[in-house]
């Protein structure tokens, strides 16, 4: 299955940090036929807009009635009928809900945002799960072996040319500075720091 990732497929990207961006790359590069990233704040939209990866950018902030984009998503499906995976990496619990009624029945819904406990939310387990057949999917960290699958596709979108991957990293921090990169990671100030020993 892949996660979900195939080619001609629909995809809704619920998160616009770095977690949000690889999916989108990932999407990309499996072919994907549409890629919708919501996210929010603006500067990080605004990255990923300069990315060129996206063919819609919804704006959490600007759109934040739940079921206006769950519609604005559904619209940009054949016959509105919902996207074919949705990967939500915005470590917010009440994101999962809104990320299942944007699937279409048989979707892949991906949770990668949840790696650490960030509460609960509700879902109608008929509604959500079972009456659209949808697939269901945690990840938590990656094993050794993805390792290399990781790399492969960081150099396939490196050979690709047409997504700067070099624009994913905004900020450079020395190692003396480490605890300011965290704080300025923290404070969603940039899409990736690294600190450079």
């Amino acid at each position: 299955m892949n996660e979900g990732f195939r080619p001609t497929g629909i995809v809704a990207i619920q998160g616009s940090g770095p977690i949000g961006i690889a999916a989108g790359i990932i999407a990309r590069l499996c072919g994907a036929y549409k890629i919708i990233l919501l996210g929010a704040p603006k500067s990080r939209l605004d990255l990923a807009d300069n990315l060129g990866i996206f063919d819609y950018i919804i704006d959490i902030q600007e759109i934040s009635d739940v079921q206006k984009r769950i519609e604005m998503v559904k619209e940009m499906t054949p016959e509105k009928i919902g996207v074919d995976l949705v990967v939500d990496s915005t470590g917010v619990a009440d994101a999962i809900p809104e990320g299942l009624e944007m699937l279409r029945r048989g979707g892949v819904y991906l949770e990668s945002g949840s790696f650490v406990n960030t509460g609960e939310t509700t879902i109608n387990p008929f509604k959500h799960i079972c009456y659209k057949d949808v697939y269901l999917l945690g990840h938590y960290g990656s094993p050794p072996e993805s390792y290399s699958v990781a790399l492969r596709f960081l150099e396939m979108a490196w050979r690709d040319r047409r997504i700067p991957l070099d624009k994913i990293v905004t900020h450079k921090f020395p190692l003396e500075k480490t605890e300011e990169a965290l704080i300025h990671q923290q404070k969603k100030k940039g899409m990736k720091a690294v600190i450079r020993p």
